[in-house]
C-alpha cells in the first residue's frame, strides 16, 4: 500500500483526528464546539476536492478513513455513564416498567 504524504490531504486529515480526540476528552460544551470545528474541516476538504486542490484518490482515500475513524468512534463514545444521564435511582424500575408493558391479558 502506498502512503501519502501530499500537504492537502494529510494536514486536514490530521486536524481531523486530533480535534476528535480532544473532543472526546472534553464532553463537555468546549468538546461540542471542537467537534463542530471537525465537521468544518471535513466540509472544507470536500470543497477542496471539489476545486481540484487535492488529488482525487489520495483525497477520497483519506476522507473515508477519517470518516469511518469518526464515526466509529462516536458509536463507541456514545456509552453513559450513570452520573451523565441522571437516571441513577430511575434504572431499577425500568425493567419492571417494560415487563408491566409486554404482559399479555390470558382472558381472551
Amino acid at each position: 500500500m502506498i502512503f501519502y504524504t501530499i500537504p492537502y490531504v494529510l494536514i486536514p486529515f490530521l486536524l481531523m483526528l486530533v480535534l476528535h480526540i480532544v473532543a472526546l476528552v472534553f464532553r463537555d460544551p468546549i468538546g461540542k464546539i471542537i467537534a463542530y470545528v471537525n465537521i468544518g474541516l471535513h466540509i472544507a476538504f470536500v470543497f477542496l476536492l471539489i476545486l481540484g486542490k487535492v488529488p482525487l484518490e489520495e483525497s477520497v482515500l483519506l476522507f473515508m478513513i477519517s470518516v469511518s475513524v469518526y464515526l466509529f468512534a462516536g458509536a463507541f463514545s456514545a456509552r453513559r455513564r450513570p452520573s451523565e444521564s441522571g437516571e441513577e435511582a430511575g434504572a431499577a424500575s425500568e425493567p419492571a416498567q417494560d415487563a408491566e408493558m409486554t404482559e399479555v391479558p390470558h382472558d381472551l
